[in-house]
This record gives structure tokens, sequence and C-alpha cells, in this order.
């Protein structure tokens, strides 16, 4: 069921934006901060920030978990069907190279995009 499914994601705020997202709610990007948010020390991946930080989520994308939390909001949602989510669940080299040439389509900010490539360009354990 969608309810054990959903105790299975650990990452809540991209959940959240796939949820928004899914019910057609308009989302925008604001520079002011309107919320206090405060990382736990439990936090699974945490804040991008200092060499530890990016060594940490660079395991998990190469251990596939970040591909996998990604697929099991897919499949929550109803999206296992869409193309962006088919080629992840195969990541064959002709799947990545796909993504990679509609990177734009699936990353708004340039270094997001090129992060986003040259993760797909390496294969990752399943």
């Amino acid at each position: 069921t969608n309810k054990k499914k959903c105790k299975e994601v650990a990452l809540h705020d991209w959940f959240i934006y796939a949820f928004a997202r899914e019910l057609g709610f308009k989302w925008y990007i604001d520079h002011e901060a309107h919320m206090l948010y405060r990382q736990h020390v439990g936090n699974v991946v945490g804040a991008n920030v200092g060499v530890k930080a990016k060594l940490v989520r660079w395991q998990k994308l190469h251990e596939g978990w970040l591909v996998k939390q990604s697929l099991l909001i897919a499949d929550i949602l109803g999206y296992e069907d869409e193309w962006p989510i088919q080629k992840l669940k195969r990541y064959y080299y002709f799947d990545r190279l796909s993504l990679i040439l509609n990177v734009s389509k699936l990353r708004r900010r340039l270094r997001d995009r090129i992060a986003l490539a040259l993760f797909l360009l390496m294969p990752i354990n399943k």
C-alpha cells in the first residue's frame, strides 16, 4: 500500500515537492526564507555543505540510494510509466545518454544540470 511505501521515503523534501507538483500547486523559488528549518542529527542527507557532506552525498549516489528514493516517490505518485522514470529503472547506457541529452528538463540550475549529467555518466550499484 502507499502508506507502507510512504514510510520508506527518507527524502521528505523531495516527496513534498513532487506531491505538490502532482496536485498542480504553483511552485516558485523565493530567495527570502519564510519558515524556520532545523536540520536534526539524524538527517539522512543533510546540507550539501563542506567536503564531508559532499562525500556522503556522492556515496549515496554511487550506491544507488538516491535513485531508489526517486523511484519510490515516482511509484507512490503514479509516475512509474513516465519516460525519465523508465530510463532510471533500466539505467542502461542509452537510457542514461537520453537523460543527459534532456538534463535541462530535469534540473533548473546550470550547476545542477552539470552535476546530474556527470552522475549519469557513471554506473551505480543497484
